[in-house]
This record gives C-alpha cells, structure tokens and sequence, in this order.
C-alpha cells in the first residue's frame, strides 16, 4: 500500500513535473476533446490503445497514465502506470484504474489522492488548488461526483508534507465537503496508534459548524473508575445547535447528557438535562470495604432571554438536580461541588400604556447539613407600577407600585417528608410622591413619602395579655398601614485637582470625598407581632427612625502613557457606612445587615463597612472589604481579592477570614473560616500552548479542598489536553470514596473538536 502521508502532495508535483517526450496530438477520439500520446493502436472499431506520455481531455478534466485501453462504445478506460486523475476540487494519483471517461466514476488502485472542500481551481493549471483534504487507500472507489468508497486505507484534514495525524480504517466511506464515515478506526497522531473506535463520523465542510462526532475523550478517577466520555453535535442551523453526550464509567455505571443552545437577534438560551444511572459499588478504603449505594438521578441546568415583541421580554433559569449529592460528588467545580441550593424559575415583562408589569416564578431550596431542606419561592409574584411622573406645574413625582404574591414557604424533614407550610398570600399597595432638590450643585437632596398598605391572606395569633406571637397560624387575614418618610443627603462633595509633570504613572490627579446620609421614618404599626414573617419587608418595624452615614472616596489618575487626550482612570474609590436604628429589631428588614440567626438582635448599630476597590494599570484590580463590630471590638470578617489580566497571563486569587458573627447574647453564632482560593492561566505562542492552575485551600484548618492542573498544546491541525484534580470529598458531602484523584486527557483534530465529561472537566481550555 501506498502511504499518501510520506510526503503525499510533494509525489504529485512531482510526478507532474516530469519531463514528457513530445507526442502526437490524436483527434477524432470520440468523448475526448484531445488525446496526447507516443503510440496509438487501434482494435476493431470499439478498441484504442494509447501507449508513452498519455494526455486526455475531458472538459475541466484531464487523466495522465504510461498505459490507456480505451473502450469507445462504453466509454471504458483502463490505466495502468503513473495514473493521475485532475478534477477543479480534486486530484487522484493510482498505480492503476478502471475509469468510465464519460460519468468520471470508477476504481483506482493502490491509489492516493486529495481534495478542495469548497474550491474552485483552473484544470489547465494542475496543482493550484489548496488542498483541505487527503485520502489514500488500497482501493478507492469513486461512486458519485463527490463520494469515494475507500478499502485498506485512510484520510486526514491535516494537509502537510508530513500530517501530524491520520485515521485508518478497512472501509471507508469519503464524501468530499461532506463527511467520512469510517468503520474500524484507529487514530495515530505522528504514526504511533492512539484511539480506536468502530465506527467514526468525522464532518468535512468550510463551515466552523458542522454534525458530528466529537473526539472521545478518557479519564480516571478514585470514585468513578476509568472513564470514557462521547458526544454528537447536531448543526441545527446558523443560530441553533445541540449535543448529545454519553459518559462511561467503569465502577460506577453511566450517565447521559443533551445540550441545546441558540442565540437570535431577539435573544438566546441555553439548557442542559442530565441522567445518572448509577449501580452499588464497593470501595476499599483504609483496609476495609465500604458499600455505596446505587442511585438514579436527573438534572436541569440553564437560562435564556427572549424578546416577545411590542416592548416584551421574557426569561428563564433551572438549576436543578434531584439529588445535590450528584453535583458534589461528579462535577469538577468546586463552587458546584459545594453547592446546597437547586433553583428554577421564570419572568415575562413589558410596557402597556406606561404601567410597568412583571409576573415572576421562582422556586429556591436549600438544604442544610443534616439533609433537612426549606423551600422559598413565589408561586407567582405579579407586580404593576407606574414609574415616576411629574405632576402638572409642581415639582414633584408621583409614583404608584402594586404587588401580588403566593409566597411560599415549606420545610422538609431528611426523608422529604412535608413538617411545615408557612405558605401566605399576600398584596401591596404603594403609592408614593418624590421631591428631588438639586439646585446646589456641592448638595443633592432626595425626598421620598411612601403610603405602604399590605395585606395578608393568614396572620399569627398574640397572647392577649402581652401581645407576643405565640405558636401556629391563624387562617385569618391581616392588614398593615403606614407613612413611611425618607431622605438622602449626598454632598457636599470636596475635590482637589493638580498636575504632576514629572510624574511617570500620571499627569494629572483627582481626589473626591463625598459625605453621604439618609433618614428613613415610619409610623407606628400596632400589629406587628401578628404579621407573617416570611420577607423583610414582612419584618418592617413601626414608629422607628434609621439613619445610614458614611463617606465615598474616589481618586482619579490621568495616565502618563496614553497622551494629552487620556480619559481619567479610577485607580481607588473607597466607601465607608453605618446604621443607627432606635429599635434594634429594624435591622432585619434590611437585606444588608440581616441576623439570619434566628435571634432577635440588641445593638441599634450595624457593624461599620468599608470596601474598596483599586484598578491602577490595565488589566490589574484588586478589592477589599471588612466589617468591624463596634460592640466587642473585633472584625466580624475580611476579604482581599486581585487579579491581573493579560494576553499571556492571567492571574486571580481572593482570601476570606469570617471571624464571628454575634447573635444576642454576644455568642460566635458561626463557625470561623478562612480561605484562600487562586486561579492561574498562561497561554503561550498566541494561544498555542498553555497551562492553568488552581487551588482553594482551607486556612484555619491547613487542608487542601481542590488543588488542579491542566495543560493544552494546540497545533496546525491537531492538539490535546490533560488535566489532574484533587477534591476532598469528605468537606462537601458524605461519600464511600472521602478523597478523589482525577485525570482527564482528550485529543483535538482540526476541523474536529474533543469533548469534556459531562460533569465539567477540561473546563477553561481552547478547543473543548
């Protein structure tokens, strides 16, 4: 057999370029416009046979052989030595051939040959087009204008003198632009055998979208055992497209996945489902053997937004599993793995005659430690307001929102069983008048009634004697009435400006320090303690006044660099803030300060705030934030993050320290943590080659929670990846396997793409 990929296009121009000795131009050849040849003999009427340097012209064809029987009635033409075949799209070189010159269809042998997906060359000038494809084969049939039927042979899109890759096959079937279906696969990147499959649909097209097989991919891994990962991607159309994926797992069992995406001038969406079929296994672990049960389980994942039309807009999210335990124990991002929450919901929203309208549903369960869950979700929430108006020949808005909801709230116990239902109806009613001042321009002044009126469709009962809630609910409706009267206070603003002409970093700075403060009062709510708790806006407390202080500090940097033109950049801007409320109980309907503890709180202080966010070059950011608690002089938490972003590098690390968190007796209501996470990305040569490297770390504890590396190598035509994981198990959820080691490598072809497991590896590498 002929090896086409030992320098495969270099034989043909060769063979091309072949001195030919002058032969004799023969005419009156019926099917051929010319035939060049040395020696021609003629047998009978049917039969001609030309000999040395044969030329035949067919149209945009032109066939070249030492050795040509041509059959006139059948238009039969039998070759043999130096056989070459040159079409516009394609050239075939074959030691000989069986070929009808009138349907250009026939059987070449020892053949090799290659294509231009696409393209169109001049057949006068062999050798010009740009190949895209190259095939060889012990015996190629072509059985149609663009398809070959090829025995004992092989293809590859890798067209160079000497192709990194090649896949071979005892039968294979080449549609040119199309595709190759090849029985008996067996990838070798560089000769050496790496993949074999039984059947392979590999796509052949220009287009960067086209139906097929992706490459396989392997793995390995404590829990799961070997792996093997599939997937078939279906081109729908220009905007739409789906995967279909199959995950093997040899101590585990199976899991299947479908992926639709599409994207329009109106939107785009996205959803994933997910089946897990997993069987018992038994696990060795420290010694001993430890059962893990089979289960089943299914998943939902993704979102979308969508234009209706007539101003109308709709969206959707899922992220849902059956069983968390899934997610921890499979997938490979650690914020996923960690994860206690499953979700979904969905809105519509639109303008009709200036009302604003929104219908939202939504469902959130968390689970807690000892499998225990508590659902919250509207089940709908409907909301109509009318933006803010100015009223005729005043300088004052009006504004009127309006709110129905099924707030739901249930509790389950660790079997699912239902132990409570909190679930209430509930309708506001809200309208409200603003008076902006803003006349000074160091002072802005914001003034805001709200006349809130709410509904509930249940209430709870009060002793009578004391008037404090008391255990159950009531099937009885309440109402809640009040003024609420508010006021923000921004200004007055100091800024100071100056040049520094030999400063390198910049040539002009600017500093601002901007006071801030509000004040929020509300009247006296008599029904407090009977009101359903389920909201913060159910825990507003009456006949209380809050006010929040504090300061934004910004300083600008015009860069040095970018010239006399350069847009100020915002290098630091800081801002610090507290809350005073004369009833401690305010604090939780604030969303930002709430106890969360279950423990009514008694400081009329917040902790004081401070963040800050820096960006002095491009690409650099970093970030800040802490809590100090005046009460028992300590930071309730701190957090650092920074990040540097380049073309070559790309550099992300954050750090959290949650210190304590008080409840009402001054008791750590949380356990303290502290992490540090980091997320390294280099990628060399324009992306050609790169490595990644992440880590979270557990600081207080000294313990490794995910610790990964993954490195990739993309070629001309060909790539791969590898990627090592180490999880701890045992911190995110109960498992027979406490800690797992996982690999993951998969090979790229071009044209061709590989595909990840379905559970998340390789994620973050080209050519996934």
């Amino acid at each position: 057999m002929i090896n086409l990929f030992r320098g495969s296009l270099v034989a043909v121009v060769l063979l091309l370029a072949v001195p030919r000795f002058a032969a004799a131009q023969i005419t009156d050849i019926p099917g051929f416009d010319t035939v060049l040849a040395q020696i021609q003999e003629r047998l009978g009427d049917n039969r001609i046979i030309f000999q040395e340097a044969v030329e035949m012209v067919q149209g945009n064809m032109k066939f070249y052989a030492d050795h040509v029987e041509y059959y006139v009635e059948t238009n039969r033409l039998v070759a043999t030595g130096n056989v070459l075949l040159i079409e516009p799209d394609h050239q075939i070189a074959a030691e000989r051939a069986d070929f009808n010159a009138k349907t250009r269809l026939g059987t070449f042998y020892t053949a090799q040959g290659f294509a231009a997906l696409g393209k169109q060359a001049d057949p006068g000038t062999p050798g010009t087009i740009d190949p895209d494809v190259q095939f060889y084969g012990e015996t190629l049939e072509k059985v149609s204008e663009d398809t070959y039927i090829i025995s004992k042979g092989g293809f590859t899109s890798c067209v160079q003198a000497n192709p990194r890759w090649e896949m071979t096959s005892g039968s294979l079937r080449l549609r040119v632009d199309h595709y190759a279906l090849l029985k008996n696969m067996m990838l070798k990147v560089k000769g050496v055998p790496a993949l074999y499959l039984p059947y392979m649909y590999y796509p052949l097209s220009k287009d960067n979208r086209n139906t097929g097989f992706l490459m396989p991919s392997y793995g390995a891994s404590s829990y799961k055992g070997q792996t093997i990962s599939n997937a078939f991607f279906w081109a729908i159309n220009r905007s739409q497209d789906a995967t279909i994926l199959h995950d093997w797992y040899s101590k585990t069992g199976q899991s299947i996945a479908g992926e639709y995406r599409y994207l329009s001038l109106g939107g785009s969406g996205n959803l994933r489902t997910t089946f897990l079929d997993e069987h018992p296994t038994t696990y060795v672990v420290d010694g001993s053997n430890v059962e893990q049960a089979g289960r089943r389980a299914y998943g939902a994942y993704g979102n979308m937004s969508q234009q209706l039309g007539g101003g109308w807009y709709a969206q959707g999210r899922a992220d849902y599993s059956s069983d968390l335990t899934v997610n921890q124990v499979y997938s490979t991002d650690i914020l996923r793995a960690s994860q206690r929450t499953r979700s979904y919901g969905g809105s519509v929203s639109g303008t009709t005659k200036g009302i604003r309208i929104t219908g939202t549903v939504d469902r959130n369960e968390y689970f807690a430690e000892n499998s225990t869950s508590s659902v919250r979700g509207n089940t709908p929430r409907i909301n109509l307001s009318r933006p803010d108006r100015l009223l005729p020949k005043l300088p004052i808005y009006a504004s009127l929102n309006s709110e129905y909801l099924r707030l739901e709230s249930r509790g389950h116990n660790a079997d699912g069983v239902l132990t409570r239902d909190d679930g209430v109806h509930r309708i506001d009613i809200t309208p409200a008048i603003r008076f902006p001042f803003n006349k000074l321009a160091f002072l802005a002044v914001n003034t805001t009634a709200r006349f809130a009126n709410t509904f509930w469709s249940d209430s709870l009962p009060t002793n009578p004697l004391n008037g404090d809630t008391v255990q159950g609910r009531l099937d009885k409706s309440i109402s809640r009435h009040f003024l609420e009267l508010s006021s923000e206070v921004s200004g007055p603003t100091l800024v100071r400006i100056w040049d520094a002409p030999k400063s390198s970093y910049a040539q002009r700075f600017r500093h601002s320090i901007e006071p801030f403060m509000s004040y929020v009062y509300r009247t006296p709510i008599d029904n407090f303690n009977a009101i359903p708790k389920l909201e913060g806006s159910d825990r507003i407390v009456g006949n209380a006044t809050s006010f929040a202080y504090g300061m934004n500090t910004r300083f600008y940097a015009k860069r040095t660099v970018d010239g006399p033109r350069a847009i100020p950049r915002e290098v630091i801007t800081a801002s610090l803030r507290q809350t005073y409320y004369t009833d401690a109980r305010s604090i939780e309907s604030d969303a930002e300060q709430r106890s969360r503890t279950g423990v009514i709180p008694v400081s009329k202080f917040s902790p004081v705030s401070l963040s800050v966010r820096t960006s002095p070059f491009n690409g650099v950011t970093g970030t800040f934030r802490t809590d100090y608690d005046g009460r028992y002089s300590r930071f309730r938490g701190l957090s650092a993050g920074g990040g540097w972003e380049e073309p070559r590098v790309s550099v992300l690390a954050d750090w959290s320290n949650v210190r304590f968190r008080p409840n009402a007796l001054g008791v750590n209501a949380i356990r303290p943590s502290q992490y540090f996470n980091s997320n390294l990305n280099l990628r060399f040569q324009e992306n050609r080659y790169g490595f990644i490297h992440q880590l979270n770390w557990d600081v207080k504890s000294q313990s490794l929670l995910q610790h990964r590396i993954a490195g990739y190598y993309n070629a001309q035509c060909c790539g791969f990846s590898a990627e090592y994981q180490f999880i701890d198990l045992s911190r995110v959820t109960t498992s027979a396997v406490p800690q797992d080691s996982r690999f993951h490598f998969s090979v790229t072809l071009g044209g061709i793409g590989n595909v990840s497991n379905i559970f998340g590896a390789m994620s973050g590498m080209p050519g996934k």
